[in-house]
């Protein structure tokens, strides 16, 4: 099978879903293999800080999320940023 930030994975889940890229925010906690991965395909994407993913870690990475979150708590926030609400 593929794995992130293999584009496949992506376009599984928007077939699944039956979604478009555009469509979508992709929520997640690595740098490289979420924020990469989503933005490749044309998805938004919001980045939630983890003990095992920080901040410095996006820092370092270079990938540019549309938003970020420090807790799942803050994604809501986010998410109504991005789509315009």
């Amino acid at each position: 099978g593929w794995r992130k930030p293999h584009p496949k994975i992506f376009e599984e889940a928007l077939s699944r879903l039956r979604v478009k890229p555009e469509e979508t925010v992709y929520v997640g906690d690595s740098p490289e293999e979420d924020i990469k991965g989503a933005k490749q395909l044309g998805m938004r994407t919001i980045y939630v800080e983890s003990q095992f993913y920080p901040f410095e870690a996006l820092k370092r990475s270079m990938q540019t999320p549309d938003a970020t979150a420090k807790n799942l708590c803050e994604v809501y926030d986010a998410f109504l940023k991005i789509v315009n609400v």
